[in-house]
């Protein structure tokens, strides 16, 4: 990947940059707490990374505090605007529906496997351009002084994910691969959903909840 650090299921310390993010610092502790254990044949145990846990595939049921979601905010807030911060435009986001990442969880633990560790997500990936434009809204590309902006004359308080990513130009979200996983799973009959306008238009129905 042009030398770009990234995060398989075979490796745990890439030179990761935390920063002050507490969240990510839990995982990576978490990890390894684990991780030492197994090696020191204390437990006998797995570790999945989950990405972005998306509503139910089959029928769209989703978390009872939908509005947390921070995803679902941010997307709520890019809809609201029909703009994209420049920032955003080249990213990519997994939806992972909760009940096919269970699936996948329990087709894992039920094989006789060597691999420890397994990224659980839908590597069919989109932009939010993308994500949108399924259902035909065409966003426009600004700044992100000029998304700061739009967003504070929503005075919408779902909308702070979207200023928290603004604001915070030092976070870098580390990349990843699910190569081996989704391996794994192809190979046991499992494959995940093609993202299409019925799936992101339950989403948006959602946010109107």
């Amino acid at each position: 990947m042009n030398n770009v650090l990234c995060l398989t299921e075979d490796n745990f310390n890439i030179g990761q940059l935390f920063l002050n993010h507490v969240y990510m610092i839990t995982k990576y502790l978490a990890e390894y707490y684990i991780l030492d254990s197994i090696n020191c044949n204390k437990i006998d145990g797995e570790i999945f990374r989950v990405g972005n846990i998306m509503p139910r595939v089959s029928d769209c049921k989703f978390q009872y505090n939908i509005r947390d979601n921070a995803f679902l905010s941010r997307l709520q807030t890019i809809i609201s605007l029909k703009a994209i911060p420049e920032s955003y435009e080249n990213l990519f986001f997994d939806l992972s529906p909760v009940d096919l990442c269970a699936k996948a969880i329990m087709k894992i633990l039920c094989l006789n496997k060597k691999q420890t560790i397994y990224h659980i997500y839908n590597n069919n990936k989109a932009t939010v351009k993308e994500l949108l434009q399924l259902v035909g809204i065409e966003p426009e590309i600004v700044s992100n002084q000029e998304m700061i902006k739009l967003t504070k004359n929503l005075d919408n308080p779902l909308s702070v994910h979207v200023l928290n990513d603004l604001r915070r130009r030092n976070f870098i979200e580390t990349p990843t691969e699910n190569n081996i996983t989704i391996s794994i799973l192809n190979s046991n009959d499992f494959y995940w959903n093609e993202l299409d306008k019925k799936y992101v238009d339950s989403l948006i129905d959602l946010l109107k909840l």
